[in-house]
């Protein structure tokens, strides 16, 4: 299941245009990577990872998501460690 929540991630974030610095810096790692479909003759119209698979312009947004070969990470979420104070009058 956690496979599917990354890659609805992904692509819900390329369709509202968000994690675009993320994403960029991701896909400059990836451009230099072996297995970036750009270097490869493969069928497919996208740009892709030819090891995992993915399309990059999602994979890169998806911030649970990590290189498959360990080229960039999953990105930590910043969450409010302290619970919410209830405020009583």
């Amino acid at each position: 299941m956690g496979q599917f929540k990354e890659i609805t991630e992904g692509w819900a974030n390329y369709l509202l245009n968000r994690q675009n610095e993320i994403s960029e810096k991701r896909m400059n790692i990836c451009r230099d990577c072996e297995y970036i479909s750009t270097k490869h003759k493969t069928n497919r119209p996208d740009i892709h990872c030819t090891n995992c698979g993915c399309t990059l312009a999602a994979k890169t947004r998806s911030l649970e998501s990590e290189c498959p070969i360990g080229l960039w990470k999953a990105e930590k979420l910043k969450t409010d460690d302290e619970p919410k104070k209830k405020i009583y009058n």
